[in-house]
């Protein structure tokens, strides 16, 4: 999961794809953290399929600056950053 994860692009204008393969079909949830730490955004991604997935995921209520992005399938967390540029 981790190793799949792929995030673009980067900057960032007003919506970036994610893309992940999952082991199962499932639920993946999206936190989308500020650089101080502060999470400004979340969303839930239910009935996923087993296999290679990808969402567009809109960041208009987001003001310009730097972003980490984590992606948590059951135990399995994978992070990618990124920068919004609008």
């Amino acid at each position: 999961f981790k190793e799949s994860l792929k995030f673009y692009p980067n900057p960032v204008r007003d919506n970036a794809k994610i893309e992940f393969v999952l082991a199962e079909r499932g639920t993946v949830e999206v936190q989308v953290f500020d650089i101080r730490g502060k999470l400004v955004k979340t969303q839930q991604l239910s009935s996923l399929n087993k296999g290679a997935n990808g969402v567009t995921l809109n960041f208009n209520e987001l003001v310009n600056g730097t972003y980490i992005i984590r992606v948590i399938n059951g135990s399995e967390v994978a992070t990618n950053k990124f920068v919004l540029y609008k």
